[in-house]
């Protein structure tokens, strides 16, 4: 008998998507999935969309609004799967990810598997650019090498077996709406594990043109929470391996943050700005467009900040936003 693939959805407000996520969830080629939404308080039509599929299979699970981190712990709860499967409300899995992942986890368990994903806008026919995640992340690799190069991997790319989950800990409710909630939680995963594994045909579409909520949430006690995660990423990393790879991966966090935060949290960057020193790398570059970081090498990465935020107000320019959930 097939091992059980819970697929855990947190919902919010997804009307325009979820129809199409669940679609996609429920038609996997692996032949033993599980699919558990739960409605963090939806104030639209979704509750009532969900509740369409149930004659299919689906498991809804409501809660009053407490964020996409809550809603994977209670659907995590809930869930019997040896394998986990979180699921954004407006993503897709191609039909065979879960199938080609399964294969590459039963080869070689206890490893979380990363699969190839593409942006879409529209339906999965809108994708575009390339398969990502970079090259050099498209092979099964040393955990420690995702933990200090942190490609950026939307939460539908991976399966995670259960057990990993629960050595790990769960998702920190207490991040509600915060940028790098994911982020936490994967790094947390792979300390646990010695190899992140790849599934070349594990594929998956990360939507991008949802309105924003967490991923561009900018307000200060959000940033504030990044500075922490930034924290327990420097304890994280330097606990498994204190070399320079590590020390300049965890300054580059740092770093990041300071670009994100300026000119919102003066304290948080000082702070920052002290760690990255404390870490050896006070003459690293704040990272950014390169744009950016040719403008900082002639005015200092603050006055570039300031130039860059000003021409964005004056010509609208966004980039495409998206849910948390």
């Amino acid at each position: 008998m097939a091992p059980l693939v819970s697929i855990i959805i947190p919902a919010y407000n997804c009307e325009p998507f979820i129809a199409a996520t669940l679609e996609s969830a429920l038609d996997q080629s692996w032949p033993a999935c599980e699919v558990i939404v739960v409605d963090d308080g939806s104030t639209d039509r979704s509750r009532d969309i969900i509740d369409g599929f149930r004659s299919r299979g689906v498991v809804l699970m409501t809660q009053a609004n407490a964020g996409g981190s809550a809603a994977r712990n209670a659907g995590f709860r809930r869930s019997r799967g040896s394998h986990i499967q979180f699921l954004d409300h407006d993503d897709l899995l191609h039909r065979d990810k879960i199938r080609e992942q399964m294969a590459r986890s039963l080869e070689t368990p206890g490893c979380p598997v990363a699969g190839p994903w593409i942006r879409f806008l529209g339906d999965a026919s809108g994708a575009y650019g390339g398969w990502n995640p970079p090259a050099a992340f498209q092979r099964d690799t040393d955990a420690i090498d995702w933990l200090t190069a942190s490609p950026m991997v939307p939460t539908c790319a991976w399966l995670t077996p259960r057990q990993l989950v629960e050595d790990a800990g769960l998702w920190n409710d207490r991040l509600k709406d915060n940028p790098d909630d994911d982020g936490e939680f994967f790094m947390r995963v792979f300390a646990r594990s010695p190899r992140v594994l790849f599934a070349p045909e594990g594929r998956s579409y990360f939507r991008a043109d949802r309105p924003a909520s967490a991923g561009h949430n900018r307000d200060v006690d959000a940033l504030r929470a990044v500075y922490v995660i930034c924290e327990s990423y420097e304890r994280l990393v330097r606990g498994l391996a204190d070399t320079p790879e590590v020390r300049r991966a965890a300054a580059r966090r740092y770093l990041t943050f300071m670009y994100m935060a300026y000119p919102r949290c003066p304290e948080l960057i000082a702070a920052a700005e002290q760690r990255v020193a404390a870490l050896g790398f006070a003459d690293e570059a704040v990272p950014g467009t390169p744009g950016f970081e040719r403008l900082s090498r002639i005015v200092g990465w603050r006055v570039a900040k300031r130039l860059q935020s000003s021409w964005h107000a004056v010509s609208g320019l966004r980039r495409p936003r998206r849910s948390h959930y």
